[in-house]
């Protein structure tokens, strides 16, 4: 990958392979560019960008966590995690619908929660389920549930 500084401060960065995005807490003072080679302009070529980005730190989100109890005393949990936010929208004509991680992983979780929820009298351990929000945007609900244990 290879980054051109162009006359305003921005950069752009051309990728041969695949485009990738995600999102992030922190923001760059210029914008940041990444184009696939078979699209990038040539060298010397005028590039007009017109770019909209805000990153709202008030946006309301939360994680969701279950717990069954066993019906023998025991100070052992077993964790399933898994996340359900995803990036969505970017743009009108890309989606990121977040099937592969996100989806799969949320109905692993509430299918073994079901399942253990039907079948608690068999347990020795309690079992805990938890579905962290924020974790495309830098691991926000994890990082805040491992710091935030007395909450529960």
């Amino acid at each position: 990958m290879r980054a051109n500084e162009i006359k305003k401060g921005a950069f752009i960065f051309v990728e041969p392979k695949k485009l990738t995005w995600s999102v992030a807490t922190n923001t760059y003072s210029v914008p940041v560019i990444t184009l696939m080679q078979s699209v990038a302009p040539l060298e010397g070529e005028t590039v007009c960008l017109n770019i909209k980005a805000a990153y709202n730190p008030k946006h309301k989100t939360q994680n969701v966590i279950g717990i069954i109890n066993s019906p023998v005393k025991t100070d052992t949990t077993i964790v399933f995690t898994a996340h359900y936010d995803h990036l969505g929208m970017m743009g009108k004509n890309t989606c990121f619908p977040g099937a592969n991680d996100n989806a799969s992983g949320i109905s692993i979780l509430l299918n073994l929660a079901k399942y253990y929820s039907v079948n608690r009298d068999y347990l020795s351990y309690n079992m805990m389920f938890i579905a962290f929000a924020g974790e495309e945007a830098g691991l926000i609900g994890s990082k805040f549930y491992t710091e935030n244990l007395y909450c529960l």
